[in-house]
């Protein structure tokens, strides 16, 4: 491969063999050019791309890019961009991938809490942004010298300038979402943005039946799972930390299902339905999610350096109860 050959992974097990063979011979570049990634542009934001592991990411490789061209002063904001060490001679806007179900997301407070060696691995990424925007630490230097420096800290995003200990986040109108196994549609007919899970039923003659009913009420089946979910308006939104405490003041959402509805003089029998507001979705572990990182001005929190990470939601694979868990469990062979 260093002479230009082209090699194929057969697949992730032999990925890891070369991977440990690089790391012992100290193939750095080779390296590089074997982990896990996908580098694509992206038309709609005009902007190169990479996609990658939260273990691969490597502090050399990470920079931030400001919204305005030509310079890097972060006053209104930017992305954290990412190029590989030895390989990239420039820089592509960084899609960070977490996997492990070692990622609970609060879908009251639009929080993210991390688990584990990923917490760890999250905040040493946060510092190294810090590093790299020049923000000053979030601690007294006396107190850090008492207390055995920075390194004695338990690992958390709090401790550093960018961040609380839970991980502001944020679900636009482009995330895909599959929770519990399938589709999840997000409502934007809600002032602020609120979410609303398809609502699947048992027989297709049922489905046919309620398709009437959501004609009814401005409704519009979903294909693939037979459920029913509300019309996305054509304005733009997005769910944030934000908006969340907002939300219980919107009264724009189309008045919800009925519970049962008689056919053939029985009433439907429905394998489930999710309540229409925010609060009651409650927390979400997500099995693997892949996120933006946004750098944006907050100027209530002067402490940290007046700004914040976000974890901008692009695709995300996530359950909401250990049921959906345990049917993806398979028996021992």
């Amino acid at each position: 491969m260093l002479k230009g050959y082209p090699l194929h992974i057969r697949d992730q097990e032999h990925r890891a063999e070369l991977l440990r063979d690089c790391r012992y011979f100290h193939l750095r570049g080779l390296e590089q050019k074997l982990i896990a990634h996908e580098i694509s542009y992206n038309l709609e934001r005009q902007r190169s791309e990479i996609c990658l592991r939260l273990e691969d990411v490597k502090p050399s490789g990470v920079s931030f890019v400001s919204d305005v061209r030509h310079s890097e002063a972060p006053a209104s904001g930017g992305w954290v961009n990412y190029a590989r060490p030895f390989v990239d001679d420039t820089s592509y806007e960084m899609i960070l991938e977490i996997s492990g179900e070692s990622m609970v997301v609060d879908l009251k407070d639009m929080r993210a809490d991390f688990q584990g060696l990923t917490k760890a691995r999250v905040s040493s990424l946060f510092q190294v942004v810090a590093n790299k925007m020049n923000l000053p630490t979030n601690a007294p230097l006396g107190l850090m010298m008492l207390s055995g420096g920075q390194s004695a800290q338990p690992a958390s995003p709090g401790h550093t300038p960018l961040s609380e200990d839970r991980v502001k986040i944020r679900i636009e109108r482009t995330a895909d979402i599959l929770l519990d196994g399938e589709p999840y549609e997000v409502d934007w007919t809600g002032l602020h943005g609120r979410m609303q899970a398809p609502v699947t039923f048992e027989t297709n003659t049922d489905s046919e039946a309620m398709s009437e009913t959501a004609s009814a009420h401005g409704l519009s089946r979903t294909s693939s799972f037979g459920g029913i979910q509300h019309q996305r308006p054509q304005r733009q939104g997005s769910v944030s930390s934000d908006s969340a405490a907002l939300q219980t003041h919107s009264h724009l959402s189309v008045p919800p299902m009925p519970t049962t509805r008689m056919h053939s003089g029985a009433p439907l029998n429905k394998k489930r339905k999710r309540q229409d507001s925010v609060e009651s979705l409650g927390d979400w572990v997500v099995r693997r999610g892949q996120w933006r990182l946004r750098v944006q001005p907050s100027p209530q929190d002067v402490l940290r350096g007046g700004y914040e990470i976000v974890f901008v939601a692009v695709k995300l694979d996530a359950y909401s109860e250990e049921r959906a868990r345990n049917a993806r469990r398979s028996f021992l062979s």
